[in-house]
């Protein structure tokens, strides 16, 4: 009898977790949408996972390498002198290296005061030419974290709920006869 019910409530919960992670995806993704067109493609959910007296899943983001939001980390908690993780530095950007005679060219509203190591000079276009940068980093924009806190009450009473209906169905009636 005891199995039973805990399948019923595992079952319930296991539902209601989709449920409630997916309202957490959809949010992360919408809050993402505001500032990249590719952070929201790479955030789904995961696998759920289900053993007796376990149930998981989680949210994922791919920001590998070649995926579709290598920079979704940065976004979320901030990187070069802006990381919330990591101690904050600025971090080099060159040209690729299978050119050398390549250079960084950008628009840039502070030209620097003459040529030196980094800077080359600027192009007739208006772009300014540079060896290498020591870029600053992003700020953070969180997309996830605030996604979470939105829906963490209704994670945590969703989750009771499905408890309780697990454990309702699973429960037989008992009916008594005089």
């Amino acid at each position: 009898m005891t199995n039973i019910i805990g399948t019923y409530i595992q079952n319930q919960i296991a539902e209601q977790l989709v449920r409630e992670v997916n309202n957490i995806v959809q949010d992360a993704k919408t809050n993402a949408s505001r500032f990249s067109s590719r952070i929201p493609d790479a955030i789904s959910i995961g696998t759920l996972d289900i053993r007796p007296g376990y149930v998981k899943t989680s949210i994922e983001i791919d920001a590998s390498e070649d995926g579709p939001a290598p920079h979704a980390a940065a976004f979320e908690f901030g990187s070069g002198l802006h990381s919330e993780v990591y101690s904050p530095a600025t971090y080099r950007i060159e040209p690729k290296k299978d050119n050398p005679s390549q250079m960084l060219a950008f628009f840039w509203d502070k030209t620097p005061s003459g040529p030196g190591r980094k800077f080359i000079g600027q192009a007739a276009d208006g772009k300014l030419l540079f060896r290498f940068v020591d870029h600053p980093g992003v700020k953070a924009q969180p997309y996830l974290r605030p996604a979470i806190e939105k829906n963490r009450d209704g994670l945590v009473k969703g989750i009771a709920r499905a408890f309780m209906e697990g454990y309702r169905k699973g429960t037989p009636d008992i009916v008594v006869i005089r």
